[in-house]
């Protein structure tokens, strides 16, 4: 994502909690930002603004990685729905 400058910027996201999305972790550049986020839930719900974490952020391009973890035990397989990220200074 591009960002006007150089700094520290809080993270924040928007997801989908469900009944086929497992756990999650979030990475700045390979580095844990925030691991074991857990998406299951019974029915489908938003998750308006969650707080990830700070992230150490330089002018230009940068990259932030959401790596599945674990399915829910129902499920073959995991899913993930992102609706928003949210950098603040």
């Amino acid at each position: 994502m591009e960002v006007p400058g150089e700094g520290e910027y809080k993270l924040y996201m928007t997801y989908m909690k469900g009944p086929e999305i497992g756990s999650f972790d979030v990475y700045q550049r390979q580095i844990p930002i925030k691991k074991n986020i857990n998406g299951y839930a019974d029915k489908s719900v938003v998750v308006e603004r969650e707080y990830i974490g700070t992230l150490n952020i330089e002018e230009g391009t940068n990259t932030i990685t959401v790596t599945l973890r674990d399915k829910p035990a129902s499920r073959e397989k995991n899913a993930f729905m992102l609706h928003r990220l949210y950098l603040e200074m």
